[in-house]
């Protein structure tokens, strides 16, 4: 937040994102399958934290998995290290070709350091049948934007009933920002959804 002569403007930084990694199915019904998995995430700014949430799919690709159903092992690493592992059920004959089934999701803070940063990891995740019907496996490398620890609003004309230059100094292309005012008791919201790094209010 910055003073001026009239009025106090806050700014409200927010980040998301999305990755789809793509893995294999062995087995019988190898080309019949899909496993895959998607990392999502946002960031609290404030507390310079990720919150990641990763989503196990299997994909039907074949009309001939009529009876591909089963309860099998899924297993979740993060550089190795479990960090999901659970027994799930699937039935891909009970969604059309071309659709999915969820198998497992769950969440986990990431911490960043001081400088706002948090190293990139591998993320890997098996699925044992056991059966002929296959197995899922996949992996792939992780890379969480690193979050801004210091920014700055500036303007130079915050004369009440002149056009007013707001200059954000954002330089992460994930975040969006949101700028509100205050004059004595009154606030309100300037711009939502803002990605550039200049605003003109007018």
């Amino acid at each position: 937040s910055i003073w001026g002569k009239y009025m106090k403007l806050d700014i409200q930084l927010c980040a998301s994102g999305s990755v789809t990694i793509n893995g294999t199915w062995s087995g019988a019904g190898g080309s019949y399958a899909k496993f895959y998995a998607i990392r999502s995430y946002t960031q609290d700014l404030d507390e310079v934290t990720t919150t990641e949430i990763i989503t196990i799919y299997l994909q039907r690709l074949s009309s001939y998995v009529s009876s591909y159903q089963n309860s099998a092992p899924l297993v979740v690493k993060a550089n190795g290290v479990n960090i999901f592992s659970d027994n799930v059920s699937f039935n891909l004959g009970s969604i059309t070709v071309g659709s999915s089934v969820k198998l497992a999701e769950f969440s986990r803070p990431l911490y960043h350091d001081s400088d706002g940063k948090y190293a990139d990891y591998t993320l890997s995740a098996t699925l044992t049948t056991g059966t002929g019907i296959g197995n899922g496996k996949l992996s792939g490398k992780i890379t969480t934007p690193t979050i801004q620890t210091s920014f700055s609003v500036a303007s130079s004309n915050f004369n009440i009933g002149n056009t007013v230059p707001i200059n954000v100094g954002v330089n992460n292309v994930n975040y969006t920002y949101t700028l509100r005012y205050e004059i004595g008791t009154r606030t309100g919201t300037i711009a939502t959804n803002q990605t550039n790094g200049s605003y003109v209010w007018t």
